[in-house]
């Protein structure tokens, strides 16, 4: 449906260029009415039909720098193969229907330079309208995108906020900074500068700058978060790091790792008497990044249904960069759970929150 209506809409444009041709070849002391309506709807089906392939062809012609110039060219033999197709099928209608007549002859031999020029205008003119159009579609889809991630990163942001924050974190983790403070007076300090970077972060996440972060910044808040979490587990909590240098300057949705690390801690530590290992992994290759948080618990035979905060975080992704970002979930009995993120790598400069 939506295919007819944008042909039949297409069908509509060329009706102006239609009324023009007759008309103007109306004017002439030679032609009858009946030729010039005829001359321009022969003219204008084959411009429009002809004209089908430079609107799909004209947006995909990349504008970047550096590479203008064959742009340029690139249009410039569109354009002349464009006209010359029109000019070549109308001379030979033309000689088709009125082969005995001299204004055949005459449009052959004088009317087809003035055809070849019109041909090159109307390509401008489609490919103009084309390039345009498909600006403004891309213009209002990355305005659609961007308001929708930000909706889905407020509501990661608050449910973010919540989990770190709610009154349970809170009390186990200033009743162990308490008891520290009577038995280990060095702990107890260096817990409350980690408890006050990740409510910096937290907290910093909610303004504008929020959205994207370095992925070193996402690590620092997320070992913070660990040990902070490592006071109420101690060595049943056990984390093993192979981050790569490359990865660290890649950027990431905000809460993206801590996530995956808390569902991690949640389902693979804190049911288990014994604890558990949590592995953090972050690489990149060619122009992917890949983010995977696993357990060495007794996985499942079955997939772990997907929560709040992951479900959030499928959302964030899709939103973000649509189809290039993916989230996978995999386990089997005896080796565990492992969430795997992977998203294009985009080197940035995103401003450290903490």
């Amino acid at each position: 449906m939506r295919t007819a209506r944008l042909l039949a809409g297409y069908a509509l444009a060329w009706v102006p260029f239609w009324a023009l041709y007759a008309l103007g070849v109306a004017s002439t002391d030679s032609a009858r009415t009946i030729d010039a309506i005829l001359a321009a709807t022969s003219t204008t089906i084959v411009a429009a039909v002809f004209g089908l392939p430079v609107w799909w062809l004209a947006p995909r012609i990349a504008w970047r720098e550096g590479r203008r110039y064959r742009a340029v060219l690139v249009h410039f033999g569109a354009a002349v193969l464009y006209s010359g197709a029109c000019l070549a099928v109308v001379s030979l209608e033309i000689y088709l229907y009125a082969r005995p007549s001299p204004s055949a002859r005459l449009f052959i031999t004088s009317g087809s330079f003035f055809q070849a020029l019109n041909g090159l205008a109307l390509y401008g003119f489609i490919a103009g309208i084309s390039s345009w159009s498909a600006a403004v579609r891309a213009a209002n889809a990355e305005r659609e995108l961007a308001a929708r991630s930000e909706a889905l990163r407020m509501e990661a942001e608050l449910r973010a906020l919540r989990a770190q924050l709610n009154p349970h974190f809170l009390f186990n983790t200033l009743h162990t900074i308490t008891s520290l403070v009577r038995t280990d007076q060095g702990r107890a300090e260096t817990a409350l500068h980690q408890l006050a970077s990740l409510l910096r972060y937290v907290l910093a996440a909610q303004g504008e700058r929020g959205d994207q972060v370095l992925l070193e910044t996402e690590v620092r808040f997320v070992r913070s978060y660990l040990e902070l979490e490592r006071l109420r587990f101690g060595d049943r909590l056990r984390v093993e790091w192979n981050v790569s240098d490359d990865a660290l300057e890649c950027a990431v949705l905000s809460f993206t790792l801590q996530t995956l690390v808390e569902n991690a801690v949640k389902h693979g530590v804190a049911p288990r008497a014994q604890g558990g290992t949590i592995r953090i992994e972050a690489s990149t290759h060619g122009d992917r990044l890949s983010i995977a948080v696993g357990d060495d618990g007794p996985g499942s035979a079955q997939p772990l249904r997907e929560g709040v905060g992951l479900g959030a975080t499928r959302r964030r992704l899709e939103a973000r960069f649509g189809h290039a970002a993916t989230l996978r979930i995999t386990t089997a009995p005896r080796e565990g759970f492992e969430t795997r993120v992977e998203m294009p790598a985009i080197v940035s400069t995103a401003p450290q929150l903490v």
